[in-house]
């Protein structure tokens, strides 16, 4: 007996920001990309230098830094600079 085939169901968004939505988001892309940028130099870093660095860890160094050398990620949400550490570095 043959399986049917499942029916895939979608829908098509298009998203229209306002200019000041254009630019909240273009930051937090930035942020996000910047975060995940450093976090994969440190990362390079610690292991040539024979550590096992974790995701965890990386994302704490990063908290202990961002206030005072990376002031400007407070300008949107958390969100963006977290889930770096989150998806493929913590696994």
């Amino acid at each position: 007996m043959l399986a049917t085939p499942a029916i895939m169901l979608s829908h098509k968004i298009q998203l229209q920001p306002t200019v000041k939505q254009k630019i909240y988001l273009s930051k937090a892309c930035g942020i996000a990309r910047f975060t995940w940028n450093w976090a994969l130099n440190e990362w390079d870093s610690q292991y040539q230098a024979g550590l096992k660095p974790s995701g965890m860890f990386l994302k704490s160094k990063f908290n202990a830094l961002k206030q005072e050398h990376f002031p400007w990620i407070y300008e949107v949400t958390k969100y963006a600079c977290q889930q770096p550490f989150i998806s493929t570095l913590s696994s």
